[in-house]
């Protein structure tokens, strides 16, 4: 309740609005009638640079792995996989990652970050050697657990709007490590798996989808490894960050030109529909961003879906 005081108030009269992935714009467009840019949260290019995607299954990305396994005392043979994060909490699948690691018996299984269901998990699984709990460490060293790796996870439940919507920055991070990715069927994160051919989605968490999935991923280790090197050359905050300077460059005003219709913008092309859409294609095509301010509170984000920033508001007495 406090949180929609806050936004009711807040959005409204912002001069820009941002988050952080589309599923979560189009609702506040339905909301609020305010169009939100995207700017997804993911990391800064390493110091050393990004794999280069090509760089498959060969001696070189062999040896970074024998290297990072030693320098964290860890099996030089075999199978990994990785969960990481400061949220590994419950219904994220952590409990039916566990299980999978335990019915498959030749993986070793990280946990590395923290999380409330890792007290819980780690005593039902004090027996089981394969499972090993690492506490949240800085960021060099969560990249060699990247690099130490086979697989890396995101297992999240669909139960709430915030896990639906969700787009956690470790699948980048997994990326950038050139991990392939197991991830659970949520309409962002597996939008991204998708289209970049990096992993396998699951259908339903549960421990034998799960070991089904990573065996698979395993199979195809060389190709999805390659596509998971090539994402990390897409979402990387040196390309996301221009975001910001369009954005800041609207608020500025350089480049932009605002649109204002004193009709009601409905979805049929016609009357001042059709002229708006024109002036839209006119003002992008020599290079400017638009910003179309109009009456009514929009149910949709048609036909206005050119790259656009709608700014409605409610009509007045």
């Amino acid at each position: 309740w406090c949180w929609k005081q806050v936004e009711s108030m807040g959005i409204p009269r912002a001069d820009a609005h941002v988050t952080v992935n589309a599923s979560i714009a189009k609702q506040y467009l339905k909301q609020y009638g305010q169009s939100f840019d995207v700017i997804r949260n993911v990391p800064l290019l390493p110091d050393a640079g990004l794999p280069l995607p090509g760089d498959g299954d060969d001696e070189q990305a062999c040896q970074r792995q024998k290297a990072a396994r030693q320098a964290l005392n860890l099996p030089e043979n075999g199978v990994i996989w990785l969960m990481q994060g400061a949220g590994i909490n419950r219904e994220r699948g952590a409990e039916e990652l566990a299980e999978a690691a335990i019915l498959d018996g030749s993986v070793l299984l990280l946990f590395v970050g923290s999380g409330d269901v890792l007290p819980a998990l780690k005593r039902s699984t004090a027996s089981h050697a394969n499972i090993r709990f690492i506490d949240r460490v800085n960021l060099s060293t969560l990249k060699q657990y990247g690099q130490a790796a086979d697989l890396g996870f995101s297992l999240d439940k669909p139960l709430s709007k915030n896990y639906q919507w969700s787009l956690p920055n470790k699948l980048f991070d997994y990326f950038q490590s050139g991990l392939p990715v197991v991830v659970s069927d949520l309409k962002e994160v597996a939008s991204v798996v998708r289209s970049s051919q990096a992993g396998i989605v699951v259908e339903g968490v549960n421990p034998q989808a799960i070991l089904a999935a990573a065996r698979q991923a395993m199979a195809n280790h060389a190709s999805l490894s390659a596509a998971s090197r090539k994402a990390a050359h897409v979402y990387h905050w040196g390309k996301e960050s221009r975001g910001w300077h369009a954005i800041i460059d609207r608020i500025e005003g350089k480049s932009t030109l605002h649109l204002w219709s004193m009709d009601r913008l409905e979805a049929p092309l016609y009357g001042g529909t059709v002229e708006v859409s024109g002036q839209i294609r006119m003002a992008q095509a020599s290079g400017l961003q638009v910003v179309l301010h109009a009456w009514g509170q929009l149910s949709h984000d048609k036909p206005f879906d050119q790259g656009i920033t709608l700014q409605s508001m409610r009509r007045q007495a």
